[in-house]
């Protein structure tokens, strides 16, 4: 064995290896290697090579026909290069392998029909990459594990691929597969099923709840409809749940209830109506409950707070009315919180001080005053109030949050001298006609209302001074301002009512391509 992984090496791999006999694993991964791959030729290795791992380097070209002469090779891992070319004809002769590792390169073509024929073959990865043309039947004939998540593949999905017994772990996401999800899979003993960004339509198969070692389904970012099947309540394994960005319809099923293991729940995105069931508030391990982008109503239940270890909660642009539940205030570990764009009403009541990316209330029917103990929330980094009913002052408190960069006041009845915040903060108070702006307490600029104000009275006193001329110009003046300045509201009102900007997605997709990752390499 020869294993010169994690030592910065660099240049031709090549030179030498070709003395090297009786190899049985050759390993140079996570170099700095370029140039060709490395395929040493030498009497008794063609017999005796059974790994090869060069991966994470800078080699490119295509994979060489030399390879396919290790006839004991079980573990091929080219993956993490710069590899072009396609998938050679001839790999079938390698009829030991069992590992075939071929992730973020730029290779091409089709995904080859014979590798079916590698019956030792059970872990297939060639996620990342630009493989073209449908999936072979059969593919999974004898493998457990197949990622070819990342390219470009078209066509539907086999219907036999997720039938075979001993298959476990399937990723075709973020490929251009179309047609429906294919329901046969009575004996699958699948856990992770990953069928997210693709054009799949038709309804989620009654028959998932089949999948009874189910832990990750994704099935986002498709053309899905119709109900949600109740049958996903026997998937009680299940830790995360995706079917965001559809076109899901109905009520949410009380089934889900019985998903107790549920870290991740995310539905954003569809036309699910209907009212929260209390069946979901006893998820003890969720962590992100994303509803946003439905057509949910009725009132947020106070036994939401039930959710103990939520992180993320966001209901954003849905129909919920009422009051803010004052059980909100009880989380402990909620970074997160989305209100933004419902039906919501009353006064807010304390908010979680754990509170750091955002805490969202705009576009709702809020009113009173704006709390002052939200200056509490001393991690809170976007703040969110914007086209309520919110009247008087700003209060000074909010000034001592050291951690906000954004502040969004816009659209409101807001009056007095607003707070001097840090440089770095961006304040918006546009809509807010007697509001006064100042750079110091000593310098106030008042708003474009205050102004309007001060002219009319100015207006007032010329037909004293000036005469009759003088007054039909300042009308004429005053008419331009009134009429800008009600553009002006009604443009803000617009952005801010159909404006997300301030809040970027949260980091579960970055967290599960960093999983992703960690599972792809945990194959070789």
């Amino acid at each position: 064995s020869l294993d010169l992984s994690y030592n910065s090496l660099y240049g031709d791999a090549d030179s030498g290896l070709e003395k090297l006999t009786r190899l049985k694993l050759l390993n140079l991964s996570f170099n700095f290697f370029n140039g060709a791959i490395p395929a040493p030729v030498g009497g008794a290795t063609t017999r005796s090579l059974e790994v090869l791992v060069f991966s994470v380097n800078k080699f490119h070209g295509e994979i060489p026909e030399r390879i396919f002469v290790y006839k004991n090779l079980r573990l091929l891992d080219l993956s993490q290069n710069n590899l072009t070319g396609s998938i050679r004809d001839g790999i079938e002769t390698l009829s030991k392998l069992e590992v075939l590792l071929l992730s973020s390169n730029y290779l091409s073509g089709r995904i080859p029909s014979s590798l079916a024929m590698i019956k030792t073959l059970y872990r297939f990865a060639a996620n990342q990459n630009n493989f073209t043309g449908s999936i072979p039947r059969n593919i999974t004939t004898h493998a457990s594990v197949l990622d070819l998540s990342y390219n470009n593949l078209t066509g539907e999905i086999p219907s036999d691929l997720l039938s075979p017994r001993n298959f476990v772990f399937v990723d075709l996401s973020s490929n251009h597969l179309q047609g429906p999800i294919p329901g046969n899979w009575s004996q699958s003993r699948v856990y992770r099923l990953r069928l997210g960004n693709n054009n799949l339509n038709g309804s989620i198969p009654s028959t998932i709840g089949k999948l009874s070692n189910l832990t990750y389904l994704e099935l986002n970012g498709n053309v899905l409809g119709g109900e949600i099947p109740s049958g996903l309540g026997n998937c009680t394994k299940l830790m995360l749940l995706d079917l965001s960005f559809n076109q899901l319809q109905g009520n949410l099923t009380k089934e889900l209830g019985y998903l107790e293991q549920l870290v991740v729940l995310e539905l954003q995105n569809n036309n699910l109506t209907g009212e929260i069931p209390d069946q979901l508030l006893q998820f003890w391990n969720l962590s992100t409950l994303d509803l946003r982008q439905n057509l949910l109503t009725g009132e947020i239940p106070p036994a939401i707070s039930n959710l103990k270890k939520l992180s993320v909660l966001n209901l954003q642009s849905n129909r919920f009315y009422g009051l803010i539940p004052d059980s909100i205030s009880s989380f402990e570990n909620l970074i997160e919180l989305q209100f933004g764009n419902n039906n919501l009403s009353g006064t807010v009541p304390r908010m979680p001080k754990s509170l750091r990316t955002a805490l969202n209330l705009g576009s709702n029917l809020f009113n009173g005053r704006i709390p002052s103990y939200l200056g509490d929330l001393s991690q809170l980094e976007i703040l969110d109030v914007s086209n309520n009913k919110f009247s008087g002052e700003v209060p000074a408190s909010l000034t001592t949050i050291q951690s906000l960069i954004e502040l969004d006041l816009s659209d409101n009845l807001l009056s007095g001298v607003l707070p001097n915040f840090p440089s770095f903060v961006r304040v918006i108070t546009t809509g807010n006609e007697d509001l006064i702006i100042s750079n110091s307490s000593s310098n106030p600029i008042r708003t474009k209302g205050q102004r309007n104000i001060l002219l009319i009275i100015m207006v007032m006193i010329v037909p004293f001074v000036g005469g009759f001329i003088v007054s039909v110009s300042a009308a004429a003046v005053i008419q331009q301002c009134l009429n800008q300045r009600k553009s002006n509201r009604q443009n803000a009102r617009r952005h801010a009512f159909h404006s997300n900007r301030l809040f970027p997605e949260n980091s579960i997709e970055r967290l599960r391509r960093f999983q992703h990752w960690q599972y792809t390499r945990s194959l070789s």
